[in-house]
């Protein structure tokens, strides 16, 4: 672990200077106390790559995409007006990265580019790269952000068409990049190539992912140290190419070598700090918002869309369980008329057919007449290539109940189209309140990630929906965490639960406010502490960790932002905290710094969600400073 001087009171002042403009020394908070061992370059350049070495519950359409004929892949586009562009010596001049150090909290440099060439395999491919450069000067690095010193800025591409899986590769000048047909093989304990390297080893810092979206985006954290101000000063380049997937160890018959046919459109994005608000006009279109990010290309991992009411949050919560184990994302709607904004992504989502049989797209509308009237069913059936599906109980402890049976339905359907081995939804569900919505929040991600049930109880018992589905062999549930208090589901329910599954298979995760909660829950679903993600029991069933390196926020006063939110959050592996960034001591702020303090660690990309009223420019300024590497606090 690192300790720091200054601590939350520095980074605090630093945003609020920085908001109200120009810092001055006089203002600049002390810097670190780096008692611990810092980082060289060698080190840095570790820890760059993301970490991404734990297993994943396979999503649906990592199976589609990898099917051969997914679509009639385009081999070329029209060339974007920045050509030629191809090589590090024509590359797009980007000026001084000093253009980028005065974003935080803002939005990113954007440009709209084209890799216009991507087919073949061996001597015969042919593919386009886009290559950008700019420079960085030591006083860039010695000062960086609010002259604490240090750069962290995050580059990327996002892509709206599914054939194009792009890569981004960050050079030093004077480097010599790798051809991608000529990516070396991994090399085993033995000597024994065991895989193929997707990026250039010759690189500074590279990805050919981002598990933010669903598609075949690239997002690349780069750090530059303000102890190696001298070393890392000069000129950088940027390569932007489409993925060449090389020969590697059991790949299957029908996956092929080479660059997959995928040229196409792609929008380059260039930000100070790793945060990016996603917000609309209303809960409705910031739902919408958050289905475009993930899902750009309009093709679903699954089949499935995911609908609420957006005036609950009871029946959208439990429908976290639903919208991981359907690959899709979770829309709200208004309860008497379903919302332009909303008819319009469902109507887009459903356009998308990469594997040309997908058939129509069925909306699981979840919640009786009472929730979501039928009018708005109605609307929804009116969309071409739609069919609504309606998911409900008698109350909402019966809808939630219903939401894990039907996710049960969705994962044997999803067996069925793709191959992927079916266990059903997880043995560990997890028990929230049914009348209060802040405690339940934090459940989302998780439930999202790994198809886990939400179940929902009144305070002082269990409802019998709730009980028969914590008794059903067929969902076969043997562990129960609660989320929250005892003012959330009080000790009857809890005495209730162990009746059902056993003292020892029942775990509380809470914290002293709805924000310590949601800290807490994330640290547990982060394996910050090293101990495996289940209940206390010695054969507990254990759920698939959350990676702790990138979070969601949202308002933890509203609930509307953080269902949708919650979800994402989920599929991308991620957990979502609670903004209480104007107080202190912060929740936020202490999950952050412990996630941070562990060594090799830094933030990668990180979503809020929701426009000012719910989480305020000031709040937001804040958090993405927050994800700057630890030298900036």
């Amino acid at each position: 672990m690192r300790s720091r001087r200054g601590g939350l009171a520095a980074v605090m002042l630093a945003a609020a200077v920085l908001a109200a403009g120009t810092p001055t020394a006089a203002a600049t908070p002390g810097r670190p106390d780096r008692s611990g061992p810092a980082p060289g370059v060698r080190a840095l350049d570790d820890a760059r790559q993301p970490r991404r070495d734990r297993e994943r519950r396979p999503m649906v359409g990592d199976v589609a995409r990898m099917s051969a004929g997914l679509s009639a892949q385009a081999a070329t586009a029209a060339a974007d007006a920045y050509e030629p562009d191809d090589t590090m010596g024509a590359a797009r001049d980007l000026g001084s990265a000093s253009r980028f150090l005065a974003q935080l909290g803002e939005a990113a440099f954007t440009e709209a580019r084209t890799l216009h060439a991507a087919s073949g395999s061996g001597g015969g491919a042919a593919w386009n790269e886009d290559w950008y450069t700019f420079t960085v000067t030591a006083d860039d690095i010695r000062y960086g952000f609010f002259e604490e010193g240090g750069v962290g800025l995050l580059i990327e591409a996002w892509t709206k068409n599914p054939v194009v899986d792009t890569v981004v590769e960050v050079y030093r000048e004077g480097a010599t990049p790798t051809d991608p047909r000529l990516l070396p093989d991994l090399s085993g304990p033995e000597g024994v190539p065991d895989g193929y390297t997707d990026t250039d080893p010759a690189s500074f810092a590279s990805n050919d992912e981002e598990f933010w979206f669903a598609n075949s985006g690239s997002s690349v954290p780069f750090l530059l140290d303000p102890d190696e101000f001298g070393t890392l000063a000069g000129r950088y380049y940027v390569r932007v190419r489409p993925y060449y997937q090389g020969d590697f160890p059991d790949r299957p018959a029908g996956v092929p070598v080479g660059f997959a046919d995928g040229a196409g459109a792609y929008e380059f994005r260039v930000k100070l700090g790793m945060a990016q608000r996603l917000s609309g006009a209303s809960r409705y279109e910031t739902a919408v918002r958050i289905s475009r990010e993930r899902y750009p290309d309009a093709f679903c991992d699954g089949w499935w869309v995911t609908v609420a009411s957006g005036r609950g949050f009871a029946d959208a919560l439990a429908g976290s369980t639903l919208a991981g184990a359907a690959g899709g994302p979770l829309l709200l709607t208004d309860r008497y008329a379903l919302p332009g904004a909303v008819r319009d992504e469902i109507a887009r989502l459903a356009s998308s057919d990469p594997a040309g049989d997908q058939g129509p797209t069925t909306v699981l509308l979840l919640g009786g007449p009472g929730a979501v009237d039928e009018a708005v069913v109605t609307a929804i059936s009116a969309i071409p290539d739609v069919v609504v599906e309606r998911v409900y109980g008698a109350n909402r402890h019966a809808t939630a109940a219903a939401v894990a049976y039907k996710a049960q339905e969705v994962l044997a359907e999803v067996a069925v189209r793709t191959g992927l081995s079916n266990d059903g939804v997880a043995k560990l569900a997890f028990l929230t309140s049914a009348r209060r919505f802040p405690d339940a929040l934090a459940a989302s991600p998780m439930a999202a990630f790994n198809a886990a049930p939400i179940l929902l109880t009144d305070p002082s018992s269990l409802s019998a929906a709730t009980a028969d589905a914590l008794r059903d062999p067929s969902l076969g549930i043997t562990d129960v965490v609660i989320v929250g208090g005892t003012l959330a589901v009080g000790s009857a329910a809890e005495a209730q639960v162990k009746a059902i599954v056993g003292s020892s298979r029942v775990k509380r995760v809470q914290g002293g406010s709805r924000y310590a909660t949601a800290r807490a829950f994330a640290e547990w679903a982060s394996d910050l502490d090293g101990i495996p993600v289940g209940t206390d029991s010695p054969s507990s069933a254990l759920l698939v960790p959350l990676y702790p390196e990138s979070v969601g926020l949202a308002s933890g006063a509203s609930f509307a932002d953080a269902l949708s939110g919650g979800v994402v959050c989920g599929q991308a592996g991620f957990p979502l905290l609670l903004n209480d960034l104007a107080l202190f001591p912060s929740a936020v702020y202490g999950y952050l710094e412990d996630a941070e303090n562990c060594p090799g660690q830094y933030f990668l990309k990180s979503y809020a969600f929701g426009g000012a009223r719910a989480l305020p420019d000031d709040d937001l300024l804040f958090f993405d400073t927050l994800t700057l590497p630890w030298w900036t606090h």
